[in-house]
C-alpha cells in the first residue's frame, strides 16, 4: 500500500533500508539487492519483494505485521505500513506474510485471488 505521501510498503522501503544497513558493515564485494518478482496462476497472483539485508530476529519477524510496532528510532515510522498492507490483503481474501533470516535476508510476499 501506499500512502498519499508517497510512502510505499509491502516491504519495498524496509528493503532498501536493510540492504543499506547491511552494507554499512558487508566484507567487500556485497552488492545490495532488492527484487520484486510477480507470478500469475489460475488462482490468483503473487508478488514477491526480496531483499539481501540485514533479516529479521525471530522476535521481530513474529510482531512484523502488529499496529504500531517499528524497529525505527522514534519519529522515523508510526509502525502502521505493514499493519494496514496486512489487514487489506486479508480484506481483500489474499495473504501477506514474511520470511526472514538474520544476516541473509527477507521476503514479502503478498497473494491475491483473482476476480472471477
Amino acid at each position: 500500500s501506499c500512502s498519499p505521501a508517497g510512502n510505499c510498503e509491502l516491504g519495498i522501503d524496509n528493503a532498501f533500508a536493510a540492504v543499506q544497513d547491511r552494507a554499512e558493515t558487508a566484507p567487500p564485494g556485497f552488492r545490495p539487492t532488492v527484487t520484486v518478482s510477480t507470478e500469475r496462476d489460475a488462482d490468483g497472483v503473487m508478488i514477491r519483494v526480496s531483499d539481501n539485508g540485514v533479516g529479521m530476529p525471530e522476535s521481530v519477524r513474529v510482531r512484523v505485521f502488529e499496529p504500531f510496532f517499528s524497529t525505527k528510532p522514534t519519529g522515523e515510522g508510526t509502525g502502521l505500513g505493514l499493519s494496514l498492507s496486512h489487514d487489506i490483503a486479508l480484506a481483500h481474501q489474499g495473504t501477506l506474510t514474511v520470511e526472514s533470516e538474520e544476516d541473509e535476508g527477507t521476503t514479502f510476499a503478498l497473494w491475491l485471488p483473482v476476480a472471477s
